[in-house]
């Protein structure tokens, strides 16, 4: 899983580990858990899974100023990328689900 390095100390020292260092990332346990952890944490904040998505590509700083901006559709978002991003979540999550 992707996490940006300074989100990855902010799990660290929410979920009480003292000891982190970034290179701890390349170990896939810690990746896995801090990603499953922070997507949790995702879910807890925002009320629709695009945010979600949208949150873990751009950053949640981001999607809350979208938010607040009225960007409520998915089809709305202003970043190409984050968009595109969004798309291909949704679509791996269709395919999973008719397995």
């Amino acid at each position: 899983m992707q996490i940006m390095p300074d989100t990855a100390k902010w799990i660290a020292l929410s979920i009480g580990i003292a000891d982190f260092d970034t290179d701890d990332l390349y170990d896939p346990n810690v990746n896995i858990r801090f990603g499953v952890w922070y997507l949790s944490y995702l879910y807890s904040v925002f009320a629709e899974s695009w945010q979600v998505f949208a949150a873990y590509n751009a950053g949640e700083t981001v999607v809350k100023d979208w938010v607040k901006q009225g960007i409520s559709k998915k089809e709305d978002i202003p970043y190409a990328e984050t968009a595109s991003y969004v798309e291909k979540i949704e679509r791996s999550i269709g395919r999973y689900r008719k397995k």
